[in-house]
């Protein structure tokens, strides 16, 4: 009995020695499995690190990335306007200097307008002036010969007594005329010779005259003025010879040539 109590105690020991055993390894084994799985997750949060610090290096280097082609576009713009503006500015002072030019030109055409248009004004007065004095001298020419058949004709009584036409006073818009006969011995009334009448007297006579034609030449210079005329009117009342007394060259012709062309009553001396 002894014997078999302590086998069975010994058995009993060695069962709880391998249990106790078999608990240890399973224990060792446990503990190994969470040494494991935590260096796991050890190892398993060191990639999820090392893969966030990469990807967190790709999103900075994608950032700088990114600023960077912002800058280059921003940049690119500036330039774009920057040569936009060039452009812009280039166009207008194109269009200004053009501008420039034509007023130029256009200045320039008006002085060489001017110009020519003063040349001609002055060829017209030149002409102007010596038809006027061509006229001049035609009608002192006439006036002379006029005069020399007058005293050809004249007695020398009626010669002597008779002054020349350059030697009478000038006409006074304010003298009456003179009316009655003169004696029948005196000279004057055996004279047939022309009578001097008052330019008021006269003017009140006129019947027609043509519209007098300012010389474009005159006009041009802007010449302004009185032309006075002395006319022989004949028996008909039609102006036979003109003078001019005084009065503006340029516009001594366009007044002879209009007072030769009028037409008067005609004058009735002694009647």
């Amino acid at each position: 009995m002894g014997r078999q109590s302590r086998a069975r105690m010994e058995l009993r020991d060695e069962q709880q020695t391998g249990q106790q055993q078999l608990a240890a390894e399973k224990a060792r084994q446990e503990a190994a499995q969470q040494l494991a799985a935590k260096q796991a997750g050890v190892e398993k949060a060191k990639q999820q690190t090392a893969q966030q610090q990469v990807a967190a290096e790709k999103a900075k280097e994608d950032a700088a990335q990114q600023h960077a082609a912002q800058l280059a576009a921003a940049e690119k713009a500036r330039q774009e306007a920057a040569q936009l503006a060039a452009a812009e500015k280039a166009k207008q002072d194109a269009a200004q200097q053009a501008v420039q030019e034509a007023a130029a030109e256009k200045t320039k055409q008006q002085a060489a307008q001017q110009q020519a248009a003063a040349e001609k004004a002055k060829q017209q007065a030149a002409q102007l002036q010596a038809v006027a004095e061509r006229t001049r001298q035609d009608a002192a020419q006439q006036a002379a010969t006029e005069k020399n058949k007058r005293e050809a004709v004249q007695p020398p009584a009626d010669r002597a007594q008779r002054r020349p036409p350059d030697e009478r006073p000038e006409s006074n818009p304010n003298a009456k005329p003179q009316c009655g006969a003169p004696p029948a011995n005196s000279p004057a009334g055996r004279n047939n010779g022309p009578v001097r009448v008052a330019e008021n007297v006269q003017s009140a006579k006129l019947i027609s005259q043509p519209k007098l034609i300012y010389p474009p030449a005159a006009q041009a210079a802007h010449i302004q003025g009185t032309v006075r005329v002395q006319a022989l009117i004949g028996a008909d009342g039609r102006v036979k010879n003109a003078t001019v007394h005084s009065g503006p060259l340029p516009l001594q012709a366009a007044a002879l040539e209009n007072a030769r062309q009028r037409q008067y009553k005609p004058s009735i001396v002694d009647g």
